[in-house]
């Protein structure tokens, strides 16, 4: 996404569920996006099962440590997991 930042990219899956965590991780790790705004725009979508949920905070955690000694993670954790 990076090497197509000067154009406009579509990117998505059959429901937008897979698409938001990226976009999500995205705009966290790349825009520096603050991850409880990302966080809001995420969860409009899809409450990630606790399978993505663990991929989001894996790939927070792997890319920016910090992220392991912050609420962050806990937060989207705690969202609770509606099935849909």
């Amino acid at each position: 996404m990076e090497a197509l930042s000067e154009r406009k990219v579509f990117v998505h899956c059959a429901m937008n569920k897979r698409v938001s965590a990226f976009i999500f991780l995205h705009r966290v790790l790349y825009q520096n996006m603050a991850p409880e705004n990302a966080r809001r725009d995420l969860l409009r979508i899809w409450n990630p099962n606790p399978v993505w949920t663990a991929f989001i905070e894996r790939m927070l955690i792997e890319r920016h440590p910090e992220f392991a000694s912050t609420n962050c993670c806990v937060q989207l954790l705690q969202a609770p997991y509606l099935g849909v």
